[in-house]
């Protein structure tokens, strides 16, 4: 018994396969109120079914890595797919087009019937030439990248690897429908899968360190420069262990806390220079020179990025700074709200507020505009106010810098208290505002 379920079922098989190997079109048919409804009916009849066959007969191979990297070849190859579906659909013929009286019990009208296919044998025609021509850019793009690795340019040979990478999602895809339809499978070289290729990158990645040279440890006050300029190096290990400076490598420089200082490119040697303020910050007095390369594939970038260089410094007990804070509106109505806000914004620097100061950062505010907006419920007014801060030596009367803040509210209540919430908006940047303020100072003491 269980020998003639066997024959059976490999005689249906057998059978299976045969009409699949027989089958030369795809046919789709469309009935709509219009020639163009029905025939865009039938077209997306013949665009399932090449998305069934996909599904049904591709088998892509779990892929050796991370969730992340899973993921972003996995969405990139279904959008490949959809585009590459979308794209096959165009060469559809019509077979043929009529129309059909439809009678119901309520009404008599005429439909479309269009039947349209479209040939497997020019569909892997086209599919072969386009595979043929991606496939011959990936592999001079990959021969390049290894051409420049051993001749020590491993950053042209990374932007190659990137651009290979950008192939892959439509290879894979009409490699994909070009399989489910041809007798036997496309042809990939071994080097052009996506486990080589993220093997290649990471072993290129891997080799690539940024150091710190020189500028460690330095002191100097808060929102002071440091002495001297702390520099870094980009450094690329050849396969042999030799130290290759890397050029115009990317870097990005910021403080310990995320906070960014500068971007920019290392010189013809390999080095990167900056020279800094010392900053103030609760345990994390460091400067950090991470990469600024850019990679399209999310999980590679990160591990790009992993590769850091780092310098500290102290920040010394400066002298105090003292100020006065006075600020009035336009009709010389003091604005005590906003010298409030002015000297919470010299908190944690060199500054102290003092009635006695020599020093003086003499405020007036400023009503831009105020405008009646439509609003959900009810009209609603927009006020625009900026301040206007200028520093001053009162001693010499001799103005040392300027300095200026915008804030803007809203309210349905009316004019006054628009401008009262705008007031309280006024947003004073602490940290540019006392690094202005210094730098004013220097300038004095030059």
């Amino acid at each position: 018994m269980n020998r003639h379920i066997l024959i059976i079922a490999l005689i249906l098989t057998l059978t299976f396969a045969t009409a699949l190997t027989a089958r030369t079109h795809i046919h789709g048919v469309g009935i709509r109120e219009s020639q163009e409804a029905a025939f865009a009916e039938a077209q997306m009849q013949i665009a399932q079914q090449i998305s069934v066959q996909i599904q049904a007969t591709s088998e892509f191979k779990s892929l050796d890595l991370e969730a992340e990297g899973v993921a972003y070849y996995s969405q990139s190859i279904a959008k490949s797919i959809q585009l590459s579906v979308d794209q096959s659909i165009k060469g559809i013929e019509i077979v043929s087009s009529s129309g059909l009286e439809i009678i119901s019990d309520s009404e008599k009208r005429l439909k479309y019937e269009v039947e349209a296919r479209l040939s497997i044998a020019k569909l892997l025609s086209s599919l072969q030439a386009e595979l043929d021509a991606l496939k011959t850019s990936a592999m001079f793009l990959l021969l390049d990248a290894q051409t420049m690795l051993k001749d020590g340019k491993p950053l042209f040979a990374l932007i190659n690897y990137d651009e290979t990478q950008a192939l892959i999602p439509e290879i894979y895809a009409k490699k994909s429908i070009y399989d489910s339809f041809a007798p036997t499978r496309y042809y990939l070289p071994e080097e052009l899968s996506i486990p080589a290729l993220e093997s290649s990158m990471r072993a290129l990645i891997s080799r690539i360190s940024l150091e710190l040279i020189s500028g460690d440890h330095q002191s100097a006050p808060n929102m002071a420069d440091l002495p001297q300029p702390v520099v870094f190096a980009a450094i690329y290990r050849g396969e042999s262990g030799e130290r290759i400076p890397l050029p115009t490598f990317p870097v990005r420089i910021s403080y310990g806390d995320g906070t960014l200082i500068e971007t920019g490119v290392t010189d013809a040697g390999g080095f990167y220079s900056i020279k800094p303020k010392a900053l103030r910050l609760e345990g994390t007095n460091k400067l950090i020179c991470s990469p600024d390369a850019k990679t399209p594939l999310p999980h590679l970038a990160r591990l790009l990025n992993l590769h850091t260089a780092t310098a500290t410094y102290e920040v010394e007990a400066a002298e105090q700074t003292l100020v006065r804070i006075k600020v009035f509106d336009e009709y010389n109505s003091r604005q005590t709200s906003l010298e409030r806000s002015v000297a919470r914004a010299l908190d944690n620097s060199i500054f102290v507020v003092s009635p006695d100061a020599d020093l003086e950062l003499s405020g007036i505010l400023i009503v831009e505009s105020v405008q009646m907006q439509e609003g959900i419920s009810s009209p609603q007014f927009v006020a625009k106010v900026r301040l206007d801060l200028r520093f001053t030596r009162l001693s010499s009367s001799r103005s040392l810098g300027t300095f200026s803040a915008d804030g803007v509210g809203l309210s349905t209540k009316g004019e006054g208290d628009a401008i009262k919430n705008a007031i309280g908006k006024v947003n004073i940047n602490a940290r540019r505002f006392s690094a202005q303020l210094v730098e004013y100072l220097e300038a004095e003491w030059r």
